[in-house]
């Protein structure tokens, strides 16, 4: 199920989503982003990169809601309670916290919770610009 950008408002939760990032992903993301030496020197070994758990969630995300054309991803923030382990599966839960309009410009604001069963491992706030004009040219696929 996928929910419309444009017709979320505050205090909407979308649907949670499984993240679990895995050693092949890891490694994927570390050579992608010019840190594979890190991987010999054995820093991620166990460990999921904090930027690359934002990078797997933002992927669920737009798989879960997928974002109009012309959105800019302008900040994004984490509060790791705990380091995520290579392969360990957390539950993803994105509620919109603020949705307005200033000067054609649409703000959203979305809240994360990393979730494993009842932990709370990460928090998060992710927030996303796009011109009011966006919502006629539709959502990117």
């Amino acid at each position: 199920m996928t929910v419309d950008f444009f017709a979320v408002e505050a205090g909407d939760v979308l649907p949670d989503f499984a993240v679990r990032a895995d050693a092949d992903a890891v490694r994927a993301y570390l050579d992608a982003t010019g840190e594979a030496a890190s991987v010999a020197d054995g820093l991620w070994e166990e460990i999921v990169p904090p930027l690359a758990l934002g990078a797997f969630v933002f992927s669920g995300l737009l798989e879960t809601m997928p974002l109009a054309r012309g959105t800019l991803h302008t900040g994004q923030e984490f509060d790791f309670r705990r380091p995520v382990l290579i392969g360990e599966e957390l539950t993803a839960r994105i509620t919109v916290a603020r949705r307005s309009e200033r000067r054609e410009l649409m703000m959203t604001v979305l809240m994360l919770e990393l979730r494993d069963g009842d932990d709370i491992v990460v928090t998060g706030r992710t927030t996303l610009v796009n011109p009011v004009s966006d919502r006629a040219d539709g959502i990117a696929t």
